[in-house]
C-alpha cells in the first residue's frame, strides 16, 4: 500500500544518501549511572554512527519504552528509532465495511499507542536491579520529535479466519497537533511538538482494491 512504498522509497534515498560510508558494528549498549538524556544521546549516536542522510534529518524520530517494576519501582529504559508512527484505530469501533459513521479522534489512536501495559509476574520478566521475576508495567513515549511527522493508520485488519478494512472515520487537526502529551522529553521546546498538517493519502474501496488520492498542502 501507499504507506509500504513511501517507506521503501525513503529507505531506498536514505541509503543512497548516507554520509556513512563505513557502518559501526553492531553493539549491545549496557548503562548503570547513566541519566534518562544520557541514554537517549547515545543510542541516537549509535544509530547515527550507521544510518545518517538528509532523510534522517527530516524524518527521523525517537521512541522510549519505559518498563518499571513494581516491586522496587525501577525503570528500565530502551530506545528506538522510528521513521514513521503505526497507530492502531481503537477496538471498541466497530470494523464491519458498512460502519461508516464510526470515528475516533487522532488523539485517541495516539492515546492507545502510549497505554500503559500491565504484565504479571507470570510474563517472565526479570528486573535488572532486584533480578527477581516481578509485576511491571510497559509505556510507550515519544523522545526526539522529527522536523515532519509521518503517521501510518493501521486501516487493514487480519485475523486468521478473516481480512478486514477498517473504515472508521479519523478526525484531525489541520494545525496545531500537540504531541506534548506524548512526550517523555522535559527539554523539548513545546513548539518542536506542534505539527501542522501538509498531506495525506487516502485510500478507498476494499481488501480485494482500491485507489489511493493524495491531498497536500
Amino acid at each position: 500500500d501507499s504507506q509500504e512504498f513511501l517507506r521503501f522509497a525513503l529507505d531506498g534515498l536514505s541509503a543512497d544518501l548516507n554520509r556513512i560510508t563505513k557502518k559501526q558494528k553492531y553493539k549491545e549498549l549496557k548503562f548503570e549511572s547513566e541519566t534518562k538524556h544520557q541514554q537517549a544521546e547515545a543510542w541516537w549516536e549509535y544509530f547515527l554512527g550507521r544510518e545518517d542522510s538528509h532523510i534522517t534529518d527530516m524524518f527521523q524520530g525517537q521512541l522510549v519504552s519505559i518498563t518499571e517494576c513494581h516491586l522496587w519501582g525501577h525503570q528500565s529504559l530502551a530506545f528506538d528509532s522510528f521513521m514513521d508512527l503505526s497507530l492502531s484505530i481503537p477496538e471498541e469501533k466497530s470494523r464491519s465495511l458498512y460502519a461508516r459513521t464510526s470515528s475516533v479522534t487522532l488523539e485517541k489512536c495516539l492515546d492507545e499507542f502510549t497505554t500503559e501495559e500491565k504484565f504479571d509476574e507470570d510474563w517472565g520478566y526479570k528486573c535488572e536491579k532486584c533480578k527477581k521475576t516481578t509485576d511491571i508495567t510497559k509505556r510507550m513515549r515519544i523522545y526526539r520529535f522529527p522536523p515532519l511527522l509521518w503517521i501510518h493508520l493501521k486501516r487493514f485488519h487480519y485475523s486468521s479466519w478473516r481480512r478486514d478494512k477498517i473504515n472508521t472515520s479519523v478526525k484531525f487537526p489541520i494545525t496545531d497537533l500537540d504531541l506534548e502529551p506524548y512526550s517523555d522529553n522535559e527539554e523539548v521546546s513545546s513548539s518542536k511538538m506542534t505539527y501542522h498538517l501538509y498531506g495525506i493519502s487516502h485510500h478507498s474501496g476494499y481488501m480485494s482494491g482500491g485507489h489511493y488520492v493524495a491531498d497536500t498542502k
